[in-house]
């Protein structure tokens, strides 16, 4: 702990050294013999660093010292130390008469142990400062000496704490700065040096409103001038141009004032406020959403009851389709049945033209028929959601499908070969209606004197695979394609086709509902796959469906 500094500079200080080393010695408990053998080491080393212009300093302090728990030292520094002769007379000396001596590059250690009655305390050590700065100088060299070192510590306080302010002022993200009572700048910081692109220097006696007309300040200059001329604190928003652009800041400016009321200097700051003026627009633009959202929202609740409506408007349809095919059907298979009597049992005494009539009454009511057939399944599919809770393999649904088809398929001499199976996950009855009509439209629409070929293909697909196909991740997928050697279409046409009565040939080249495709892609839909075509006239078509697999079965 430090008790006293000074430097050593001539003959004087010398005498100084001597006197407060004995002092120290002696309010720290030893005798007269032990202060005397102590001061006059101290003094044999200061000699010899004062005759040899070593630039040195020498501080008294109160300190432990390895084991001891408290050490008198008197440590003489220096930067000219290790170019010296350290085998003097004066430090042989010293280290005789010292208790404890050591050297390093820059310093020479003198240290005595006092008393064991002593102890280091912090009471001890303000007690020896107070005496040191309260005791009467012992020259008017010391008490000059004392004031140069009280006034160099303020010194160095001053720059010390100027410095710490241009760290603080730089280390800020605004810009601050200083005006002389004539608004010339006297001091800015990093921040508004960088933005200026000036040093200090350049900018010192710069006016600081011909800086506010350089820089483009949307602010009213006369205004400006009005304001500082009330030496009151005031706060601007202004519009100030960089290298960006304009970008909004707020200037603030303090009046520092005499006692007089006059303006001895004005404190500046310049704050970035762009980021605020962002918030308060969002806020703005914010309201304006808000007013939109409302407006929205009861536009959506307006589309939502239209909707609700359209449901179940389509709901109703859905039940009347349902029941009008339903009831349909006992009336067509009367006209059918009563036909085929008139036909058996009077076709000899009918005329040839009755005859003819009766043919094309029958061909029309075996039309209605498959029309019906196709409204009613249509319309079961419409009717609500289906459990999909059935594994089934995709042979036994093809197997089942080809059954129901048997006629059809023996008429044509139509071959169907499938290469895979795998488990789907499904409706089986509703999956069975789509191979159906699939495998039924690939037979019907292939040229004449051509034998339906149809082949099926399917795989399992990867979770990479799916991801190129836009699948669902969490779900493992069927890839499954029927290609057929039909008469094929117009690409143009591979979305029309799936529509409800839309065909693309007349009833007399190929008989059909125009609802079969409209069907399988309902019930696709109904099972989260999608299904697609793609063909041209005359090189067949291919049908790719994907389906939700099942667990092996």
């Amino acid at each position: 702990m430090e008790i006293i500094l000074f430097n050593l500079e001539n003959d004087q200080d010398l005498v100084l050294a001597h006197r407060r080393s004995m002092q120290l010695a002696e309010m720290c408990g030893l005798g007269l013999v032990a202060q005397t053998s102590f001061a006059t080491a101290v003094s044999e080393v200061v000699r010899f660093m004062i005759e040899h212009g070593s630039n040195s300093v020498l501080s008294l302090s109160l300190n432990k010292y390895k084991a001891k728990p408290l050490m008198i030292c008197a440590s003489i520094k220096s930067p000219a130390l290790a170019r010296l002769n350290l085998a003097n007379e004066n430090f042989n000396y010293a280290r005789k008469l010292a208790g404890y001596f050591d050297i390093t590059d820059t310093e020479v250690s003198i240290r005595v142990e006092p008393p064991r009655s002593v102890n280091l305390t912090q009471s001890l050590i303000e007690k020896c400062r107070q005496a040191f700065r309260s005791s009467q100088a012992i020259s008017p060299y010391e008490e000059v000496k004392r004031k140069n070192i009280e006034l160099q510590q303020l010194a160095d306080n001053l720059v010390e704490s100027e410095n710490r302010y241009q760290e603080l002022t730089g280390s800020l993200p605004l810009m601050m700065f200083t005006l002389a009572a004539d608004h010339q700048i006297v001091y800015a910081n990093r921040w508004f040096l960088n933005f200026t692109g000036k040093t200090l220097t350049t900018l010192e006696d710069t006016n600081w409103l011909d800086w506010v007309r350089i820089h483009h300040l949307s602010v009213d200059i006369e205004q400006l001038q009005l304001k500082l001329a009330t030496h009151l604190p005031f706060q601007l928003e202004v519009n100030l141009s960089d290298t960006t652009g304009k970008v909004w800041h707020l200037l603030s400016m303090t009046p520092q004032l005499d006692s007089s009321g006059n303006v001895i200097q004005w404190f500046g700051f310049i704050v970035n406020i762009a980021a605020q003026k962002m918030v308060e627009q969002t806020l703005r633009d914010n309201q304006e959403l808000r007013q939109v959202r409302q407006e929205m929202e009861i536009r959506q609740k307006q589309l939502d009851d239209t909707i609700t409506e359209l449901n179940r408007s389509n709901q109703e349809l859905a039940r009347y389709a349902f029941v009008a095919s339903h009831d349909l059907q006992e009336p067509i298979r009367k006209v059918r049945l009563l036909t085929d009597l008139i036909i058996e049992k009077f076709g000899d005494t009918v005329p040839h033209e009755a005859t003819d009539l009766l043919s094309r009454l029958k061909i029309s009511s075996e039309r209605m028929h498959l029309v019906v057939k196709d409204l009613l399944d249509y319309s079961r599919i419409n009717s609500g959601p289906v459990p999909l809770n059935e594994t089934v393999e995709l042979s036994t649904i093809i197997e089942l499908a080809k059954a129901n088809l048997e006629y059809l398929i023996n008429e044509k001499a139509a071959v169907v070969v499938a290469d895979h199976s795998f488990p789907i996950t499904c409706n089986a009855a509703q999956l069975m209606l789509l191979f159906q009509n699939l495998l039924a439209n690939a037979i019907k629409f292939t040229a004449k004197g051509v034998t339906p070929a149809i082949e099926i293909k399917a795989s399992r697909l990867s979770k990479q695979q799916s991801d190129q196909f836009d699948l669902d991740k969490s779900q493992q997928w069927i890839h499954i394609q029927v290609i057929d050697n039909g008469i094929g279409f117009e690409q143009q046409y591979s979305e029309k086709i799936f529509e409800v009565f839309q065909r693309l040939h007349s009833q007399k080249q190929y008989e059909g509902t125009g609802i079969g495709l409209s069907i399988c892609k309902k019930i696709v839909a109904l099972h989260g796959g999608t299904i697609s075509a793609s063909s041209s006239p005359g090189s067949g078509s291919i049908f790719t469906l994907f389906l939700p697999a099942g667990d092996a079965l």
